[in-house]
């Protein structure tokens, strides 16, 4: 048996009769409430988990790795690096620059190991200072030259503390453990612009064969991080100004006005249309009722279809 069997061929709508007999009684007033097509199409088929129902390579992606892995497999395994990766957006810093350190937790930047581990060729030292393999904690925290310019920071640093060789070590210190500051509102420390310009003078190193003094690095950065504050606390708060003007009505031509009611108990949705013309005098006007639709939004639908 078919979708279609269950329609009378006549009035186009689906038989009660039928939908008794083959069709359990609590899930009839759910199909009754389904419109049929009035073209009366073929049944196609359709992809539930995309807007316009057309699959997609992306979304079938989304399924497989969401909604097809088993229990076990979707649980996150502790400690986990989301508050990291969550914190990065919090940070008082360009949105690039937080950008550049969700990048850095989350592994997504181009060090030489990651890209060897990608079949690209290329050298697997770091180009700074060349270590054998530049990993993402090597590159910003443990590289000579960047370990410098932590030193001649006034980032709090302490060879048993930070930095270290992990990247989530190093990224939980400076979040949250240096000062015990929990508010990024209250930290102030230019931490964000040294992770910036220690990978821009590391990629200044690899493409066009710069060396930046780790000093020099850390003044600008500084600098840097006091012109964003500053610009950012001088920023005028825009005053609201009161005006006298009159409101100003829309005007229109001849217009109609369409609704439609819905009720989740109700056995029958009602919608109706008024046609008014320039003066907002009713001109033509219409109503009519229909078995309940499955939604409310399927009423406003249905009543705007009716009035067209």
């Amino acid at each position: 048996m078919t979708v279609s069997s269950l329609i009378n061929p006549v009035s186009k709508e689906w038989d009660v009769s039928l939908l008794e007999q083959y069709v359990a009684q609590e899930d009839i007033p759910m199909i009754l409430s389904l419109a049929i097509s009035p073209s009366h199409r073929r049944d196609t088929v359709c992809w539930s988990h995309t807007k316009n129902e057309q699959y997609t390579v992306k979304s079938g992606y989304w399924v497989a790795t969401n909604l097809m892995r088993k229990e076990e497999e979707i649980e996150v395994l502790q400690p986990s690096i989301t508050k990291l990766k969550a914190f990065a957006w919090k940070v008082n810093a360009p949105q690039k620059i937080c950008h550049l350190i969700w990048k850095l937790i989350s592994g997504q930047v181009a060090v030489t190991r990651d890209l060897v581990r990608r079949n690209m060729r290329c050298d697997n030292y770091c180009p700074r200072c060349g270590t054998p393999e530049e990993t993402v904690t090597h590159a910003i925290f443990e590289c000579p030259p960047a370990l410098q310019a932590w030193e001649l920071s006034v980032t709090p640093s302490s060879s048993q503390i930070f930095p270290v060789s992990s990247i989530y070590a190093n990224m939980d210190y400076l979040f949250w453990r240096k000062n015990r500051i929990l508010e990024p509102e209250d930290d102030r420390d230019p931490y964000p612009w040294i992770i910036w310009y220690i990978w821009k003078v590391r990629n200044d190193k690899l493409f066009r064969g710069i060396d930046r003094d780790p000093l020099e690095l850390v003044r600008y950065a500084e600098s840097e991080c006091q012109a964003w504050y500053n610009a950012r606390d001088s920023v005028p708060i825009p005053t609201q100004v009161q005006t006298t003007e009159e409101t100003q009505s829309l005007s229109l031509c001849n217009i109609c006005m369409v609704d439609g009611s819905w009720t989740s108990t109700a056995q029958f949705s009602g919608m109706g249309w008024v046609g008014k013309d320039t003066m907002g005098k009713i001109q033509l006007m219409g109503s009519r009722n229909l078995r309940r639709r499955q939604t409310a939004l399927h009423s406003e639908l249905e009543a705007l279809q009716w009035a067209m």
